[in-house]
């Protein structure tokens, strides 16, 4: 028969103790992130969409529309740049193929800013060229972030590394 000391009995009740209070820990960490990282931005959104629900509040002039392209271009072009950079300081291929789609799309972005200022007064490009380059920009990023996130996440390659063995 095997009997158990009374110190090694309270050395497996302090550990079962200690495991408890991580994962009651972890469990809090949890929570508090989704509230910081979900719930508190959904309120301001919401009021936003709330607010957006009348179509005459979007309309503006094409000077507004230009300054606010604009400025989209251009914390693209921010991220894009820091992506290219931190990916060369920690030699990470996947913030490389990002700061690539984020640089790409900021091109295809600037060229319809540029465009639709120049070329305001021609209904026809306006209906065409203009739609199809601001899809363009969003279908390029998705399709390189969804291609970064399949060929460089660190489960898809947990998943190569398992079927190597």
């Amino acid at each position: 028969m095997i009997t158990i000391s009374g110190e090694e009995n309270d050395v497996k009740r302090s550990q079962s103790s200690s495991l408890l209070h991580r994962s009651k820990s972890l469990l809090h960490s949890k929570y508090e992130i989704l509230i910081k990282y979900t719930l508190v931005p959904s309120v301001p959104l919401s009021i936003i969409a709330i607010l957006s629900i009348n179509p005459n509040t979007w309309v503006t002039s094409e000077v507004h529309h230009f300054y606010i392209e604009l400025i989209a271009v251009l914390l693209a072009a921010v991220l894009a740049f820091y992506y290219i950079l931190r990916a060369r300081t920690l030699n990470d291929n996947f913030s490389l193929f990002i700061g690539i789609g984020f640089l790409t799309s900021t091109l295809i972005d600037l060229l319809h800013v540029i465009v639709a200022y120049v070329a305001f007064d021609n209904p026809i490009l306006l209906k065409y060229f203009i739609p199809q380059t601001w899809f363009a920009g969003r279908i390029f990023l998705s399709a390189m972030l969804v291609m970064a996130i399949v060929k460089f996440s660190t489960l898809s390659q947990t998943l190569l590394r398992k079927e190597d063995k």
